[in-house]
């Protein structure tokens, strides 16, 4: 399966390094916007060798900038788009405790963890677990779309057999959370108020006993803080 996904990268990694146009919105004053640190061509969805990381957990070759400062400041109230362009909003976890997981199209467990996060998220919905996946290397430093970025989403959650929401990171996602991360993948944990369940982020790849037993203990956390 990797070589199958290693090929699919490969086939999408000269589309991928243009950054897609900007659209209707207003481009910022670049002379204005912070320098991102980047110790990779930005927007990329493959390495520059076009080689994929056996296994993660890896480093971002960027970090995410918020461009304004009133951003929010929780999942309570946000808008992000995902990767057919429907606007998606706050109210998508109004009953649901919500598993963020956040990857990157190069790191070669991806596949997998993706399998495994749907499969859980299935088991485990009559108990209120929904997973919504963000591909932190889908856009630029800025929050841009990466031309193609959809496409090869799409394509990596077919050879997943996964059909969970995918959300490009938007400006309220960065401003949120998104600036602070640094390694993929990263799992966090969200309740229906929009706030984070706990302090902690799950960093790279477990295997499914594992991923069942962390949602087991924050499903009973969300539980536990419903009643309080």
């Amino acid at each position: 399966m990797k070589r199958i996904l290693s090929a699919l990268l490969a086939a999408f990694l000269l589309a991928s390094c243009a950054p897609a146009p900007g659209g209707g919105a207003k481009e910022p004053d670049s002379s204005s916007l912070p320098e991102p640190t980047i110790s990779a061509a930005p927007g990329l969805l493959a390495q520059e060798d076009g080689k994929l990381n056996p296994g993660c957990r890896s480093e971002l070759d960027y970090q995410l900038i918020p461009l304004r400062e009133d951003g929010p400041d929780d999942f309570s109230r946000f808008v992000a788009q995902d990767t057919a362009g429907n606007e998606v909003n706050e109210s998508v976890l109004e009953g649901r405790l919500t598993l963020f997981h956040l990857w990157a199209s190069y790191c070669g467990t991806e596949v997998e963890d993706m399998r495994v996060l749907g499969e859980l998220a299935a088991k485990y919905t009559g108990e209120g677990l929904q997973v919504i996946g963000v591909p932190m290397d889908a856009v630029d430093p800025y929050g841009e779309p990466v031309e193609n970025a959809g496409a090869l989403i799409s394509d990596i959650q077919k050879l997943s057999g996964s059909s969970d929401l995918q959300l490009f990171p938007s400006q309220d996602l960065i401003s949120i959370k998104l600036k602070d991360v640094t390694t993929v993948p990263t799992v966090f944990f969200v309740g229906e108020d929009g706030k984070m369940l706990s302090e902690q982020d799950y960093t790279g790849p477990r295997g499914e006993a594992e991923w069942e037993a962390i949602i087991k203990a924050e499903l009973e956390r969300y539980r536990l803080a419903q009643h309080s």
